[in-house]
């Protein structure tokens, strides 16, 4: 039930898949929406301030590892933890195009871990007295994922980046009851669900880049319970 990867950092160009780059870091502010899900309906949401962290690195060849990490705050202890690392390909297409885009797409396989920690309220009518119950949320998910990226550098110094992912999650939640004497109530969930998401990058220097992205993520179990969010980043990077 936890968003899997938020939003994407750009891979590395065609050219850079085998010779003049090793990998880049990438670091910037971002802004994440979460919606609570239950039974399809919305009964709660958080707004959060982030920061979110990207290092991608060609270890051989066209063979890149992508770990990954965000943490957001937002109001009434909110908060949200998201980290990975994902192996990919990376796979030039300029020969397999009838132009001469310098385009390539790397397919991915990796695993996301979560937290989330949220308040929230909930009326009870019991007996036809109406109880507001003040309750803290908390989640903790595995997420393994399959994925593709594709990457278009459409004019020497900017380039567009696309994503795709599919997530399996295995989710444990603890409710507690706020300010009255009662057991936790614990649960364990599976969901799926995919995460889309998009980035423009301009290159500024041949080591500096700065990227805006955006992304929208659904994880949902069979009884539509879950998550669902959105989220955008500025992000400014360096490659080595």
């Amino acid at each position: 039930m936890l968003l899997p990867l938020l939003l994407v950092g750009s891979l590395l160009n065609a050219q850079d898949c085998t010779n003049l780059c090793r990998g880049k870091v990438d670091i910037g502010p971002a802004y994440v929406h979460v919606d609570f899900l239950q039974s399809g309906k919305t009964y709660h949401r958080m707004d959060l301030a982030a920061v979110r962290a990207d290092l991608h690195y060609r270890v051989w060849s066209g063979i890149i590892i992508k770990p990954t990490f965000l943490y957001g705050h937002g109001k009434k202890s909110n908060e949200l933890i998201t980290g990975g690392i994902g192996l990919g390909f990376c796979i030039p297409l300029q020969q397999y195009l009838p132009c001469q885009w310098n385009m390539t797409l790397t397919p991915l396989v990796g695993i996301n871990w979560g937290y989330v920690r949220t308040p929230f309220k909930k009326k009870i009518d019991f007996l036809g007295t109406v109880t507001v119950l003040e309750l803290h949320q908390k989640f903790h998910s595995t997420s393994p994922y399959i994925g593709a990226e594709i990457s278009w550098t459409f004019i020497p110094a900017w380039r567009l980046v696309v994503s795709y992912q599919y997530a399996w999650s295995r989710t444990h939640t603890t409710i507690t009851a706020r300010k009255i004497e009662a057991p936790d109530v614990k649960d364990k969930s599976k969901s799926e669900g995919c995460s889309i998401s998009g980035m423009l990058e301009h290159d500024l220097t041949a080591n500096w880049s700065i990227n805006l992205g955006a992304a929208y993520n659904n994880s949902l179990s069979k009884e539509k319970h879950g998550l669902r969010g959105w989220g955008l980043k500025l992000g400014i990077a360096y490659w080595f």
